[in-house]
């Protein structure tokens, strides 16, 4: 088979965005710290009817037990993310037991064959990291949910929508520190959205993070 005339590529839709420097108010030290999460191997997982547990020690990942409720855990560079009941959305950033991260999405189709339907979101699904002081006061100008530490705290997860935009939003730590996923067609509309939010508080933006780069040292 000859090779394709143009070959396709995959492209960020933040590439043009997700540019390293100071967004909103210049002076001081900023408040938020954003970035795009690049790199990840992303999954839906659908549990089919009938199956009561789904187990992920086919990919050596026995320790990663998925929540059933909004929570997220993770284990050998992946996390999965309750988005639903009996769904997960699963990020792989190449740990030990999971690999390389492009092969860990046919790896977990074939290791819940039968069990689960599962679909490829790596270039479906853009996610960001918003850390920083300002970050909770941040979100809540755009997500209508109650962020105050003492009901929404690291492992904690919502569906919720953000500038009319639906999204998967996680606390990854207290500092606090957040992931957002949302599909890709409409990344630049929540990048414009945070940015507008933030903006008062100063904004660093940060090179987008390659698989990886992000677990030992947040943001």
């Amino acid at each position: 088979m000859s090779e394709p005339l143009f070959p396709l590529v995959a492209t960020s839709p933040l590439a043009d965005l997700a540019v390293p420097g100071r967004l909103g108010r210049a002076d001081g030290p900023a408040g938020l710290v954003l970035r795009e999460r690049r790199g990840l191997a992303l999954a839906t997982v659908i549990a089919r009817a009938g199956v009561d547990r789904l187990g992920l020690d086919g990919l050596g990942l026995d320790g990663l037990d998925l929540p059933d409720t909004p929570r997220w855990v993770a284990a050998e560079g992946v996390t999965a993310v309750w988005a639903g009941p009996r769904q997960w959305l699963l990020l792989a950033e190449g740990g030990t037991a999971a690999g390389v991260a492009p092969g860990f999405v046919p790896g977990l189709a074939r290791a819940l064959a039968g069990r689960a339907s599962v679909a490829d979101q790596s270039d479906g699904r853009t996610v960001l990291r918003l850390a920083g002081p300002a970050a909770r006061a941040t979100l809540a100008k755009l997500a209508g949910i109650d962020l105050h530490p003492d009901v929404f705290r690291p492992g904690d997860v919502v569906l919720t929508r953000m500038a009319q935009l639906s999204v998967a939003l996680w606390q990854v730590a207290d500092d606090p520190v957040y992931d957002i996923a949302c599909f890709s067609t409409f990344a630049a509309s929540l990048w414009h959205a945070l940015v507008s939010a933030g903006a008062a508080a100063g904004i660093d933006v940060l090179a987008p993070a390659a698989a990886g780069e992000t677990r030992s040292g947040l943001p």
